[in-house]
């Protein structure tokens, strides 16, 4: 009987110890080739309603606010319809037209 709490108590042990791993932190390796460009990038938790913005290291020129650019400017993933806009000339963003999904990466 002994033996047998010992057995059940290591597998919740090790269930618990399995199931609070740190999630794997996303990679932000394209987003290095591009650092002499990037100021900023929307990263972390991110609301499900909100934008995501690119802030530029320098000013694009030609560009005033509120202007849409070419999607294929940004990809975004999971994939969410959506347009992409100059807020300033500096300051990209995705504006996607459905909320994103909820605990995705």
């Amino acid at each position: 009987m002994k033996t047998k709490k010992t057995v059940y108590l290591l597998l919740v042990g090790l269930i618990l110890f399995m199931g609070c791993k740190e999630k794997p932190q996303v990679a932000l390796d394209d987003i290095e080739k591009f650092r002499d460009h990037i100021f900023e990038v929307s990263s972390g938790i991110v609301s499900a309603k909100e934008h995501i913005k690119v802030v530029l290291t320098k000013p694009m020129k030609d560009i005033s606010s509120e202007v849409e650019l070419d999607a294929s400017i940004l990809e975004v993933s999971p994939e969410v319809p959506g347009k992409v806009m100059a807020l300033n000339n500096r300051t990209v963003a995705f504006i996607p037209s459905q909320n994103f999904k909820s605990d995705t990466r």
